[in-house]
């Protein structure tokens, strides 16, 4: 359900993301934090193996990472500390397979779930069956190492300091990384690429839906549509177990 409804508007959105992230000087913890959850998403297994470009949002996301690892470090450590905090995030992502596809336990995707009911949940398109070799097409257009080379440089160094301070709180955390530096540590930085926004199909119908949602909200005097007929959303009421 949840794959319907972002579908329409998601890659536009993380389009952008993408293409202002080189720019972007500061960002903060509340926002890296939930930009990590999201990535999360889009690497569970479910999620992956459910449609033949479903690692793109993955792409675009880690994308947004880099940039702003190479270009805006400074402003980044927000971000920084998102990151090393689920760092096996990435490693499972490096070593995704169909076989072996990595399943995050806090993923909304697989609460309630077990592995042999999730496995049977896994979309299938009788046109497109995901191998192999279709994980090693995309796999090699992740820009990966720029973030494993952060980890493995910057987490050891975390780690040392936390227990040499007794450190159990984010903040000295924050202020440690704000005096840290990835220069002449990190590979080149990519080149910043510009992505051009694509008119689509989906595009044009949440932009429809969108401008008929506000036609009917500003005329809700005019008599011009029956309120009681047309539904913007459905409130479920889930009632209280009188035992708690």
């Amino acid at each position: 359900a949840m794959r319907k409804k972002i579908h329409t508007v998601l890659n536009g959105l993380l389009t952008i993301l993408a293409n202002i992230s080189p720019y972007m000087m500061s960002i903060t913890l509340v926002a890296a934090v939930k930009m990590v959850s999201m990535f999360e998403y889009f690497i569970a297994r479910k999620w992956l193996l459910s449609k033949e470009d479903s690692y793109v949002p993955a792409l675009h996301l880690l994308e947004v990472f880099v940039y702003m690892i190479h270009y805006q470090y400074a402003g980044s450590t927000n971000l920084v500390y998102a990151i090393l905090r689920r760092k096996s995030l990435f490693e499972q992502l490096r070593s995704f397979s169909v076989e072996a596809a990595p399943i995050s336990a806090n993923s909304a995707l697989n609460s309630g779930q077990d592995k042999e009911e999730e496995s049977k949940e896994i979309v299938q398109s009788r046109y497109w069956v995901p191998t192999n070799e279709w994980v090693e097409s995309w796999k090699s257009q992740l820009k990966l190492e720029s973030v494993q080379r952060l980890i493995h440089n910057l987490f050891p160094r975390v780690e040392a300091h936390c227990v040499k301070n007794d450190i159990d709180d984010e903040e000295p955390i924050l202020a440690f990384l704000k005096r840290t530096t990835m220069v002449g540590l990190l590979p080149l930085p990519p080149q910043i690429v510009i992505r051009k926004f694509h008119y689509g199909i989906e595009t044009q119908n949440w932009f429809i839906g969108y401008l008929w949602r506000l036609v009917f909200l500003k005329n809700q005097k005019s008599g011009l549509f029956d309120n009681e007929a047309i539904k913007l959303f459905t409130v479920s009421i889930v009632r209280a177990d009188p035992s708690e």
